[in-house]
């Protein structure tokens, strides 16, 4: 019996190698009559035979890697807006899935990973600056919470934030400091970060680090005004300041008045 397969299947290989062109000929033209039932038998060949062909496939790319990628390159290149939308619905049916996947691969790629994402950042930097900053206009809240856990973490303070992002957005929103009352700069243009009445995160005692009632948004200026001396050492400087200026301003006057 085992004779009998292989002496048949050595006559199948010979005949196909003979009949190569006018089989793959016919065979197009049905699947081009028949696509429903082509798909169908393509998806049940590939279940039944899925083990067979993953190694095969395998032992094909570590023979010619550069000719799978290319290919792999012009396929999707040629039906990039079919592969979107089948890839999107996969991803809706089995989306804790694939996330666990995903989870999984990059926990044993992660350089790999990282590799990757700054060769795509590089080639994409406009792209990726001008979505940071609709994000940024769209999500400042948690944009100050991502930046004031980054500090923490640096730091060695305590971070209590991700669940108050809600109550930081809002506290924005009023448009106003809460140490000075001067208005936020909330204008779409530049880079917001660093203009000085830019909203930011204030620790009001700087040890006890970004918890909800430790915080205050207030103007970039009086944070860095602010620093890590607090609001009285600030205020005790902002007073020097100003009796300062005021005596300035008389001296100026009475000099004015004597050259008269």
């Amino acid at each position: 019996m085992y004779a009998n397969i292989e002496k048949q299947r050595e006559y199948q290989k010979l005949y196909y190698q003979e009949h190569r062109d006018s089989i793959l000929a016919r065979t197009k033209a049905y699947a081009k009559e028949h696509p429903e039932e082509k798909r169908e038998a393509v998806r049940r060949h590939r279940l039944a035979n899925a083990d067979k062909i993953n190694a095969r496939t395998r032992e094909q790319r570590k023979c010619d890697p550069e000719k799978y990628r290319e290919y792999n390159k012009n396929y999707r290149e040629k039906n990039r807006k079919r592969l979107i939308v089948r890839e999107r619905e996969y991803y809706k049916a089995h989306i804790e899935e694939v996330r666990e996947r995903h989870r999984k691969w990059y926990a044993n790629n992660r350089d790999k990973a990282r590799a990757r994402h700054l060769r795509w950042a590089s080639k994409n930097r406009d792209y990726l600056s001008k979505k940071h900053k609709e994000w940024y206009m769209k999500n400042r809240g948690a944009a100050l919470v991502n930046a004031a856990r980054r500090r923490s973490i640096k730091a060695d303070i305590p971070f209590a934030l991700d669940a108050h992002i809600d109550e930081i957005q809002r506290r924005i929103d009023v448009g106003v400091c809460e140490l000075t009352g001067i208005a936020f700069d909330l204008t779409k243009d530049g880079i917001i970060r660093v203009r000085p009445n830019a909203p930011s995160i204030d620790r009001i005692v700087p040890a006890r680090g970004y918890v909800i009632d430790n915080v205050r948004v207030v103007a970039m200026a009086a944070n860095t005004m602010l620093m890590n001396w607090g609001e009285e050492f600030a205020f005790r400087m902002a007073q020097s300041w100003v009796q300062k200026a005021k005596s300035s301003s008389k001296e100026q006057r009475s000099f004015s008045c004597d050259m008269m």
